[in-house]
């Protein structure tokens, strides 16, 4: 493998390659070679990509004082924003797209040589017009100020070459280069006429034929290609193996999850080496890694308010300030039960204030200290400022947070301030910034750079199709061999006129010439190893695929299907029975343990045990789902709280009759301003306008209430939201009672319900919401009834059960109420008597949507096949 290598570097060859990956190949296979010689030390070869030669020339020439400056790719991309006038029709193509567009068209330029003189006699659009009239601009731009961009280094290195502004090497050994544009031509011309032998790397001859295989999906293809390289691994652990696919950089991490499902079965439950076997050689966008994400989050957090999805990914993130305590999770639960809206700094840090955790008091101090930064810093600013403060804000919030990092991390931690250092260098080319302009230039820019991190070479790499550009291999799986993608799709510049394209000779600018450049690169792949496999699906998703027709070209064996292993987790369904752990039993309730939960605990231990011992015992609660707007639960929140408010001084029903129609306005505006006044301090704009609707609407609402309330027999108002501890067969629990009504010498127990109306008991006579027959043990003295007092958003509807003399809507008399009412109570006891014993059963018969919570835990769907 290889094989020339070894001789061009002990001859003092310089190697040059067609991008940085090959150039890294080449000397770690050269470290290999000599380590394998049993030698401690040698001398570094002179392996560059062409790029990197390129500028490292350019910035070390002897060029006096006609030296250029290079702007990096962010600068340049501000500079074409720049010189893109303001009037400029971009309504379908946004500005920043039309800025990616114009630079691929004048790299393409400065590729194929060709000046903005000879363009103006090709443009026609006005589309072309506007780029032709952005590139003088920026050609301006760069000559006044003796910049130097990407696309027009080769043209300085060539300058400087003639010049003789730096020293050459004698002989030149160029590798992997799949297409030779005119200004590579250039180069090459250019190192010859100053005298340095100039060579190709001689390609990789291959011996056998190629095979072909078929499989059913994609899925099924790229299993296989893990499949075979696990069985040539298993052989031989030493053999260096690609498999390579289009398309890598958009779906790069779906395709890798697929190849390891064959590769590393069970990868997902190992450890990170097992995930490593695999090397993806592209990497993601730096605004995608969690760790770079928090940081912009959080200096995004500066400018604007955050969504609670957003916010909740500050505060659950072990890259700002402490941990050690789960109290940063209890902070994020509690803002599950706010309604979903922009969130401010303060706003978030009054609803956090209170808590005792230290984790959460750390985050606090740290987002108070971003508050005082964000105060102090209005006025516009250079970027090189603002990289500095950004820096030193992100320092105060803890990041990137106390742990110890991994290695790749670590390198992820150098290239976010790496490019903090490009940020800083913009000021050349961008006016002052206010903060929020700061912190939404420094996110695209994270969004543009792709970061991969270094780690030790992959058993297996995983490659697009120009990475493997000069590379040799023992193996390769070539997938993806369907007509959709080879011959592969052309894609001409957008900007650049096609005639003048295709006089030209440039890439895609004709399908003959796409055609012709692909069955290249498809016969460069197919020498590159020894042991060749070309795939093919016959379908992806629902879309139907046929063979490429370059699969007739190669000389390879007849076609056969792939070998699928299939999907790992499946081979495990149904290998494990569930069974009964009689010696592991759940134990009871200890003396002085506390049993959360309240009413619903014991309504919970009649309809689903294991749910009782996880929620009451367990203390273990499930989130609460974040909602935009006003939802159920908070509508539910309100209208308590309103009628705590209208209610709170007690009144008999003659005060309530005697409250005058001015004085009950004020009373009912009063209750409902209440109910949502929590809520509006923190709300945003959109918030606060749902919220006022709400108030009005509760307003009416409790109007109708009143109405219906003196409609009653007689009452006087004994108990509002008041705490009670009952004691049920040695279980203490703490139940809150909306509302407790005195009624000739009894009492009435009144819970408020905001949905749509409920019943208190079933057509069978058993009670349907146990909670209120928990309130019943929890008071002394006779019950008159148990009432639902239901507010729905268009009537009031009371549903009860108790005597007839206490409500005209009650039907059973004295007797059978107080028996109906025992029987409900000694239903409650004997909940309460199986919880304490440790009853946690898991019920079968509930339905999927109410088991779902709890179905990894309770196995219900094995339950219910086994029966």
């Amino acid at each position: 493998m290889y094989d020339w290598l070894s001789h061009e570097i002990a001859a003092g060859s310089f190697i040059v390659t067609a991008n940085h990956r090959l150039a890294r190949t080449l000397q770690d296979h050269f470290n290999e070679r000599e380590k394998a010689r049993g030698l401690g030390a040698w001398k570094t070869p002179n392996i560059r990509s062409l790029d990197s030669w390129m500028l490292e020339c350019v910035n070390h020439a002897k060029s006096g004082g006609d030296r250029r400056t290079r702007l990096g790719a962010h600068a340049a991309a501000l500079v074409w924003e720049r010189c893109l006038p303001r009037q400029a029709n971009t309504e379908f193509l946004s500005r920043a797209a039309f800025v990616r567009e114009a630079r691929k068209a004048w790299s393409r330029l400065k590729e194929w040589n060709v000046s903005l003189e000879e363009l103006s006699r090709y443009v026609r659009s006005s589309d072309e017009r506007l780029f032709l009239q952005c590139a003088r601009s920026y050609e301006d731009t760069l000559e006044k100020n003796a910049w130097l961009d990407d696309a027009t280094v080769a043209s300085e290195f060539c300058r400087l070459c003639a010049a003789s502004a730096f020293t050459l090497p004698n002989r030149v050994v160029l590798a992997g280069f799949d297409r030779k544009t005119p200004v590579f031509e250039r180069i090459v011309r250019r190192l010859k006429e100053t005298g340095v032998a100039v060579e190709e790397a001689p390609p990789h001859i291959r011996e056998g034929k190629a095979r072909i295989v078929s499989a059913a999906n994609t899925e099924a293809e790229l299993r296989s290609a893990g499949d075979w390289a696990r069985e040539l691994l298993l052989d031989e652990p030493e053999k260096r193996i690609a498999i390579v696919v289009p398309g890598l950089d958009q779906n790069g991490q779906r395709y890798a999850r697929l190849i390891r499902e064959g590769l590393v079965p069970g990868w997902q439950g190992g450890s990170s080496d097992l995930a490593r076997c695999l090397n993806v050689s592209y990497g993601r966008r730096l605004a995608e890694y969690s760790m770079v994400q928090t940081a912009l989050l959080a200096l995004r957090w500066l400018a604007t308010g955050l969504r609670f999805a957003e916010v909740s990914t500050l505060l659950r993130s072990p890259f700002l300030g402490r941990h050690g305590d789960s109290g940063r999770s209890q902070a994020e639960r509690k803002l599950r039960e706010e309604p979903d809206r922009s969130w401010s700094r303060e706003g978030v840090i009054r609803v956090l204030v209170r808590s005792e955790a230290p984790s959460v008091k750390d985050w606090v101090k740290r987002i108070g200290g971003l508050e005082e930064f964000a105060q102090s810093e209005r006025e516009p600013q250079p970027s090189s400022v603002w990289a500095q403060k950004f820096a030193e804000c992100l320092e105060g919030l803890g990041w990137p947070g106390e742990r110890s990092l991994r290695s790749s991390e670590f390198q992820l931690v150098n290239r976010w301030r790496q490019l903090l250092n490009e940020f800083a260098r913009l000021d050349p080319v961008s006016r002052p910034l206010n903060c929020s302009q700061a912190a939404e230039l420094l996110n695209s820019m994270a969004g543009d750079v792709i970061f991969q991190a270094q780690r030790p070479g992959g058993t297996v790499n995983l490659l697009g199709v120009l990475e493997t550009s000069g590379m040799e291999f023992d193996a390769i799986w070539c997938a993806g061999m369907d007509a959709n993608r080879w011959p592969v799709s052309a894609q001409p510049v957008n900007l650049l006129p096609r005639r003048l394209q295709i006089e030209r000779g440039m890439p895609d600018a004709t399908p003959e010439d796409s055609l012709l450049f692909g069955k290249g690169i498809f016969a460069r792949l197919v020498a590159s190893a020894d042991d060749v496999v070309l795939s093919w699906a016959q379908q992806d998703d629902e879309t139907e695929l046929m063979p490429s027709p370059y699969l007739e070209t190669a000389e390879a064996v007849e076609s056969s299907p792939a070998r699928d292993p299939g999907w790992y987790a499946a081979g495990l369904a149904g290998s494990y029975r569930l069974a009964a752990v009689e010696k592991d039993p759940v134990p009871p309730v200890a003396a002085g343990e506390k049993v959360s939960g309240g009413a619903y605990t014991i309504h919970q231990q009649r309809t689903e045990p294991l749910g009782a011992l996880v929620g009451g015992r367990l203390n273990c609660d499930m989130l609460p789902q974040v909602e935009t707007g006003i939802s159920a639960a908070l509508r539910g929140r309100i209208v308590h709280k309103a009628l705590q408010q209208l209610y709170g001084d007690k009144p008999t029903q003659a005060e309530v009759l005697s409250w005058k129609h001015s004085a009950l306005e004020v009373r009912l505006e009063k209750a409902a301003a209440e109910g949502i006044r929590r809520y509006i301090a923190n709300a945003d704009p959109v918030l606060r306008r749902l919220l006022y609707f709400e108030r009005d609407r509760l307003a009416a609402l409790l109007g109708q209430f009143i109405s219906e309330e003196l409609k009653r027999p007689p009452f006087a108002v004994g108990e509002i939201e008041e705490e009670h501890d009952v004691d049920l067969n040695g279980i203490v629990v703490s139940v809150r009672i909306d509302r407790v009504d005195h009624v000739n010498g009894s009492v009435l127990i009144l819970d408020y319900k905001s949905g749509a109306p409920k019943s208190v008991e079933n057509r069978g006579g058993e009670i349907a919401h146990l909670q209120l027959a928990v309130y019943a043990c929890a008071l002394t003295g006779e019950i008159a009834g148990l009432v639902l007092a239901n507010l729905d958003s268009r009537q009031v509807v009371y549903k009860g059960a108790g005597l007839k003399e206490s409500w005209s809507v009650f039907k059973d008399n004295d007797e059978s109420w107080r028996n109906k009412l025992e029987a409900w109570k000694q239903e409650v006891r004997l909940h309460a008597a199986n919880l304490k014993k440790g009853d946690a059963r898991v019920n079968v018969q509930q339905s999927s949507k109410d088991a779902r919570p709890l179905a990894v835990v309770s196995r219900i769907a094995e339950l219910k096949r086994a029966e």
